[in-house]
């Protein structure tokens, strides 16, 4: 009796140890050229998970697989980030070549995430020549193309969606493109009553979804005046400067934000250009210490009126615009309507060529 008992764990070993086996997902790495290490995410929470030593251009990491969970490798030096799905006992992740293979899923979404990603930088690349336009028909004749380039990109995205609307893949297209199709896609694919809507991953583009909707219900509405205090502790109202005959662009910021301090550049060269011609900045700041609040307005030499009262999110003009996140603004015509919302990089030096020219 004893013999056969044994013979029998011994016969269970090998189906445990498969089924163990089956349980890790290992990811073989080629690392960017000279990284010394790969910090690892998982995708659905943001959270780092591990930073992976590389040695020889090589780095091995393993997670517990699941055919509905991604993860980020990013490379710190060349802020370079690929990702895997972890659907099988091994993933290879070229991050120099953007390529992954081992299994169907990984191979489908590199390529035709390839796919979707040339066709949205065709429109984006045209809406960006709109700014160097040499008149005003070809900047026309440019949005029009842009956006027939984008209906185009949409197209074949929701075409992908419903190819992978029984697997992950589905919900990381739509968000990997959520800040460049239309509104009205965005909206279609967030009202849809698919699985692929209740991923993890796909909170990223319900927030994207409510701040883009929120953006729209304030585009030709007058502005909504606020108390702001400015580096003395004296308050003041918006309509002292909006409204008054001058374009004003309203700029939520932070010292803390460095999405916000990289901006700095592009907003410190359209006042540049434009302060002399109708165009003012007023810089409402969500810091929470004066002193690198004043540091960074001095350091960066952001030469237009700045106001903060030091909290955070809580202050009046935050909490009215329903500001969740930075840097984020609004531009205001002559007489005070809103004319444009959330505008950054080419899309802010686009829209003043279009309402105070070259």
């Amino acid at each position: 009796m004893r013999i056969k008992f044994l013979l029998m764990i011994l016969m269970l070993v090998p189906v445990t140890m498969a089924w163990a086996k089956k349980e890790q997902c290992t990811v073989y790495g080629i690392a960017p050229q000279g990284a010394t290490s790969i910090t690892v995410f998982d995708s659905q929470t943001r959270k780092q998970v591990a930073i992976v030593p590389v040695a020889d251009g090589m780095f091995t990491y393993t997670v517990k697989q699941n055919d509905e969970m991604f993860y980020s490798f990013f490379d710190k030096a060349s802020r370079k980030v690929n990702y895997i799905v972890a659907d099988g006992d091994s993933v290879n992740l070229d991050m120099p070549a953007d390529r992954a293979s081992g299994t169907p899923l990984n191979e489908q979404l590199y390529a035709q995430c390839d796919s979707l990603m040339r066709r949205y930088r065709v429109y984006l690349s045209t809406r960006d020549r709109v700014r160097n336009a040499l008149s005003p028909d070809e900047a026309k004749q440019l949005r029009e193309q842009s956006l027939q380039q984008q209906a185009e990109a949409d197209r074949y995205l929701e075409a992908l969606v419903q190819q992978h609307e029984n697997d992950c893949l589905a919900p990381f297209f739509v968000m990997a493109q959520c800040n460049s199709m239309s509104f009205e896609t965005l909206e279609r694919l967030c009202l849809s009553k698919g699985r692929y809507t209740r991923h993890a991953i796909f909170g990223k583009v319900r927030k994207s979804y409510e701040r883009q909707k929120q953006d729209r219900a304030l585009l030709d509405k007058p502005f909504i005046d606020v108390p702001v205090k400015d580096a003395l502790g004296k308050t003041h109202k918006l309509s002292e400067f909006v409204g008054k005959g001058k374009y004003v662009l309203v700029d939520f910021w932070a010292s803390w934000c460095g999405p916000c301090m990289r901006e700095m550049c592009n907003l410190k060269s359209c006042y540049k250009k434009y302060k002399d011609r109708g165009f003012e900045i007023i810089g409402i700041s969500l810091d929470s210490e004066r002193q690198s609040w004043l540091a960074a307005i001095s350091g960066k030499e952001l030469f237009w009126s700045h106001y903060s009262d030091l909290s955070r999110f809580e202050c009046p003009a935050a909490r009215t615009y329903n500001v969740r996140s930075i840097p984020w603004c609004f531009l205001c015509d002559p007489e005070g309507k809103i004319i444009a919302v959330g505008l950054r990089g080419d899309e802010l030096r686009e829209k003043l060529v279009e309402v105070l020219g070259r």
